[in-house]
């Protein structure tokens, strides 16, 4: 079993309208992270996909534009409907990206938040075997560049999810956004689902020696 990038969809919109999106059969992990449309408005968020509760990752971080992190263990698949409600703000830019392959309870299994300029390191984290880090973020109006995680599109709007994986040990990603403007991130560890077993059980034989 190994994890696996799915699916990255722009979920924008007013607080409290839904968007569809699909998920594939098999996903275990969808994330949903964006920014409030009001400068530094937005005081809490919930969200719900396919009617079910996600859980708020960490906390908002703070700064232009607040940055938001949801997540939710083994969507709904199929045509699902995401739903952000936001406090404090109408409107915000969000990316919902699903994953598969990863453990469906405990996840994730660690959270960072942070902020920085130009040149930006993330937190370290130090992970189990072969999990995957993925960060969500705000980085200004240009879409950064990096040399260890992959950013998946669609990454309009100055909303980016990138990835990468399989890591085991302390990991940072890097990102470079031509100074275009200041980053708030979120980032998690998805540990990897433990290898299927066959379910069979064979009894135990006994050697009897001939006299």
């Amino acid at each position: 079993m190994a994890i696996a990038h799915d699916a990255t969809t722009s979920v924008s919109g007013a607080s409290g309208s839904s968007t569809n999106i699909t998920v594939a059969a098999g996903a275990t992990f969808l994330l949903v992270h964006g920014i409030g449309s009001a400068t530094n408005n937005l005081t809490a968020v919930s969200a719900t996909a396919g009617g079910n509760a996600m859980t708020q990752i960490g906390s908002i971080v703070s700064g232009e534009n607040k940055h938001f992190a949801l997540g939710l263990m083994s969507p709904p698949t199929g045509t699902v409907a995401i739903v952000i409600t936001l406090t404090g703000d109408t409107d915000h830019l969000s990316r919902a990206t699903t994953y598969t392959g990863s453990k469906t309870t405990g996840q994730p299994a660690q959270n960072a938040q942070g902020s920085g300029t130009m040149n930006l390191t993330t937190a370290s984290l130090t992970l189990a075997a072969d999990s995957w880090m993925i960060v969500g973020f705000r980085s200004g109006s240009a879409t950064p560049t990096s040399a260890d995680s992959t950013i998946r599109t669609p990454s309009t709007n100055a909303i980016f999810t990138a990835d990468g994986g399989p890591f085991t040990g302390a990991k940072t990603f890097t990102y470079d956004n031509g100074n275009s403007g200041n980053y708030m991130y979120t980032q998690i560890e998805l540990e990897v689902a433990p290898a299927a077993t066959s379910g069979k059980n064979f009894p135990t034989l006994t050697l009897l020696g001939v006299g």
